[in-house]
This record gives structure tokens, sequence and C-alpha cells, in this order.
């Protein structure tokens, strides 16, 4: 039974951790195009 739980927690863990990973990616895709479209401004 310990183990049913345990692994249920490390999935729900992992899957948060790729949340986080998509995010922090997405947020460096984000700052990359504002960065490139600052300097075709200017």
């Amino acid at each position: 039974m310990k183990s049913v739980i345990t692994k249920d927690l490390w999935s729900s863990f992992s899957i948060s951790e790729q949340i986080k990973q998509i995010f922090l990616l997405w947020k460096i895709k984000v700052a990359g195009i504002k960065i490139t479209n600052a300097i075709a401004l200017d």
C-alpha cells in the first residue's frame, strides 16, 4: 500500500516538474522574442 502512495506522489511530482520546465522554456522563448523585436526596432 505504501509503495502505491509513493508512486502516485512521485508521478504527480514529476508532472509538476515538467510543467515548471515547460513554463520556464516558454518564458525564455517570450523573452527572446521581445529582445529580437527590440533589436529589429532599433
